[in-house]
Parts: structure tokens; C-alpha cells; sequence
């Protein structure tokens, strides 16, 4: 009696000094939240390493994770465009965004941030123009949507209208490594399939490449895809659900009926979408359109190729010649002396990317 007398009282000494604790005892809810901030704050190498090669594997793991974001600062490139008007009043819409910054260097585009910042939700809008103000619209933003300078209706080559809009793509690849390398970028200036490598391998060379933060967006295919399945089926075009895998043009994208929707990046429940990312899905192909969830790390899991019909297995490889010639072009753009590159040292075609690059040399 003595002795469990005595190993009582010792315990109970214990327990309340803080020395030990048993299986019943319970930490505090301030200790927890003060151990999770501190361990989101100072997350290993190792923890790093492993997001960075999330979305290199066709199918993986969940992402380390860390702690919400209460609020995300966005800023929308281009934003006298008209795509990215109706894109900066969706984004008005949400209540998870604390900041939207409009950049142009069009004057008139304080005439269309004083119409979104008129509507009443919570996000504010700032109105950013002239390159003097690029610095204020890139500054400790989450979210970069980058977008090309013009419409590419009047070019009807792809490779031409990359042409166009590779030294854009470049200024703002090194704006951002100057002013938010660890952001999210959101790539929707055309063609997706090589204005993607391009700033990837941009970021690369600086090592601050990151394959679950660079993306291609294919929202725009998606939609469409879903507004003509709805319509060749009759149903509601909310109820059919459409990923698009392989790239971004015309001639390589392929859509697949299946359940996706898009997610966000606060910790909130979410649904896979498309996006035109550096994968491992298909070999041989580095960059892939396929479904995926997002995450407080950007791309928190790739699902890889989902399953598909003969006649989709079909359309994918025929497009798999145009969207590897495209990643090759992408890349070889990145390279400092343009007319000197020659992915396909074997291809006299007159549309090889040698021959595309060296008409694009003085851009």
C-alpha cells in the first residue's frame, strides 16, 4: 500500500510539472497551434525537396503540409485583355483573396480597375501601370497569372505566335525570380505547350524552378469542353465534368469525360483539374496536361493519365509529335543564342524548331 502510495503521489507530481505525461494526459490547444507554427516556420530541406519532386511522378503522395493561408495576394498580368477582365471579376468574387493587383501598361487600364473595385465583396483591387509599378504588382504575391501582351486570333500559327510573345514571356520570368520566385505561376499566354518550358527552364537556370508552382492553364479548354459535351448531350454544363490531357493547342489537346473541378490553395475541400505541368505521366514527354489536385503547395498531387477509350489512345498519339516539337521549342528558346539551337539535328522539315528560332533571333 505504502509503495503504490508512494508512486502516486510521484506521478501525480509529475503530471503536474510537466516532466512527463501519460497516455490520458493531454497537451493544451495553444501548445499544439504554438508547435504547428513553429514547425510550418522551420520546415526541413528534405520536406522542401519533396514537394519540388511532387509533380515530377505520375502518381504520388501528398505533399508535406504546412499552414493555411488566411488570405492570397494575386496578380494578373496583361490585365487590359479582355479574357482577363472577365478572370479579375471572377477573382473579385472570392472571399479567399485579400488582393487583387491589375499590372498593364496601358493607361486605360485605371478605368477598368475603378469598375471591378466597385464591387462589393471583400478582395480589394489595385490598379499597377507602367513597368516603374511592376515591382508593386509582384511584390509578396501567391497567385502570378501571366498573360500574353496581345490576342493571337490574327496569327494563325502557333510557332508564330510564339514568336511574338517569347520576349514577354522572358521579362516576366525575370521579374518574377526578382520579386517572387516562391509565388505560384499560372502560365496562360499561348502557346501553353511551349511558353511553359520556356519559363520553366528560365526559372531553372536560376534554381528556382519548382514543377508544382508552374502551370499551364487549360480552364478555358476545359470550359468549352464541357460546354460543348453538355450540349451534344443535353444535360446541364455544370453536371458534365471534362478533363483535357495531352497540351494546349488545337491540334494537341484531347479531352476525356470524367469528374474534375477545380480547387484552391486555403485548405478548403477540392476536386482534381487540368493543368500543363512537368511530369513524369507519359515517358518521353517532360510536360503533360493532366488532372490534379492543388494544395497549400501549389500542385499537391498528380493523378497521371487517366483511364482512356481506343479513340482517345489514338488522338493522344497523334498529337504527341506537334506537342513534342513544341516542348523542344519552348526549351531551345530559353538557350541565350536562339539561332544556333537545333533540337532536331536530323530535321529538315521547314517547320523544325531551328527553323522557327532563327526567325524569332532578334526578339
Amino acid at each position: 500500500m505504502k509503495i503504490s502510495f508512494f508512486f502516486s503521489r510521484r506521478a501525480s507530481r509529475l503530471l503536474t510539472t510537466g516532466r512527463w505525461k501519460s497516455d490520458k494526459a493531454q497537451v493544451p490547444a495553444t501548445v499544439k497551434s504554438d508547435k504547428l507554427q513553429k514547425v510550418s516556420k522551420k520546415r526541413s530541406e528534405k520536406e522542401l525537396e519533396c514537394v519540388k519532386e511532387c509533380a515530377l511522378l505520375p502518381k504520388t503522395a501528398k505533399a508535406p503540409a504546412h499552414a493555411p493561408l488566411r488570405s492570397v495576394n494575386v496578380a494578373v498580368m496583361n490585365s487590359y485583355l479582355p479574357t482577363n477582365h472577365s478572370l479579375v471579376a471572377m477573382l473579385k468574387l472570392n472571399g479567399l483573396i485579400k488582393e487583387i493587383r491589375m499590372y498593364d501598361e496601358n493607361q486605360l487600364l485605371h478605368g477598368t480597375g475603378l469598375d471591378v473595385r466597385q464591387i462589393d465583396t471583400s478582395p480589394q483591387v489595385a490598379t499597377c501601370v507602367g513597368q516603374h509599378q511592376l515591382k508593386r504588382a509582384l511584390h509578396k504575391a501567391d497567385i502570378v497569372v501571366i498573360s500574353a501582351p496581345g490576342e493571337p486570333n490574327d496569327i494563325p500559327n502557333s510557332q508564330e505566335v510564339f514568336c511574338k510573345n517569347v520576349a514577354h514571356v522572358k521579362a516576366m520570368a525575370d521579374a518574377c525570380i526578382a520579386h517572387c520566385p516562391d509565388a505560384v505561376f499560372i502560365i496562360n499566354a499561348y502557346p501553353v505547350d511551349a511558353t511553359v518550358p520556356l519559363f520553366a527552364e528560365i526559372l531553372l537556370k536560376q534554381g528556382v524552378f519548382c514543377p508544382n508552382r508552374v502551370l499551364g492553364s487549360m480552364a478555358l479548354k476545359e470550359m468549352r469542353a464541357r460546354t460543348l459535351a453538355s450540349a451534344a448531350l443535353g444535360m446541364n454544363p455544370a453536371t458534365v465534368q471534362v478533363n483535357v490531357i495531352g497540351g494546349g493547342t488545337p491540334q494537341t489537346a484531347v479531352p476525356v469525360i470524367s469528374g474534375t473541378k477545380p480547387g484552391g490553395l486555403c485548405g478548403k475541400k477540392h476536386h482534381p483539374t487540368s493543368v500543363f505541368l512537368r511530369t513524369s505521366a507519359l515517358f518521353g514527354v517532360k510536360y503533360l496536361s493532366v488532372p490534379v489536385y492543388f494544395g497549400l503547395a501549389g500542385v499537391e498531387q498528380n493523378l497521371g493519365l487517366p483511364a482512356l477509350s481506343f479513340a482517345e489512345l489514338e488522338t493522344l498519339d497523334v498529337s504527341l509529335a506537334e506537342l513534342q516539337m513544341n516542348i523542344a521549342l519552348g526549351e531551345a528558346a530559353a538557350k541565350p543564342k536562339l539561332t544556333r539551337v537545333n533540337p532536331y539535328e536530323h530535321n529538315t522539315d521547314e517547320d523544325s524548331p531551328c527553323i522557327i528560332l532563327s526567325s524569332c533571333a532578334n526578339l
